[in-house]
């Protein structure tokens, strides 16, 4: 495999990267968690792609109609998730706490998390930094099949 581009997507089944991007196997390095989120797991196999296979861009895909940053986006003290799912939900809630509507919350997600990862992870932010890498927020709406840098 010499992946070009890795996606960190939503494990949502309806946002497929290698389809979205019309890319065979072994083209992406794909990461899916629900609602895209850049988790240590995540972060650690972006860094992966990028120090070992020399990955030069990472897009991180929100959707439209997000089920988790919709969950999150309305969460309220009421709730009561399994113990997993309340971590992964709080997790986005507090990426979009002040937003106004759940569209603006999937793409502060996404840019949330890219600020994450350049936080997290030393290997990405000193590639961003010095132009050996670049990472890529966009959105996927599912209605039109497009994909919109945000």
């Amino acid at each position: 495999q010499s992946p070009e581009i890795a996606v960190l997507a939503c494990a949502d089944s309806r946002v497929a990267p290698e389809l979205i991007f019309n890319k065979n196997l072994g083209e992406l390095f794909v990461i899916r968690v629900a609602g895209n989120i850049a988790t240590s797991e995540a972060i650690a196999s972006l860094e992966y792609t990028v120090s070992a296979l020399k990955t030069k861009t990472i897009v991180v895909l929100g959707h439209s109609n997000c089920g988790a940053v919709g969950g999150a986006f309305s969460l309220d003290s009421d709730t009561k998730p399994s113990n997993c799912l309340e971590e992964l939900l709080h997790g986005i809630s507090k990426n979009v706490s002040s937003c106004r509507d759940l569209e603006d919350a999937i793409s502060t997600n996404v840019h949330k998390n890219i600020s994450l990862m350049k936080e997290k992870s030393k290997i990405l932010s000193s590639k961003v930094s010095s132009g050996e890498l670049e990472i890529i927020p966009a959105v996927y709406d599912l209605h039109s099949g497009k994909v919109q840098k945000v």
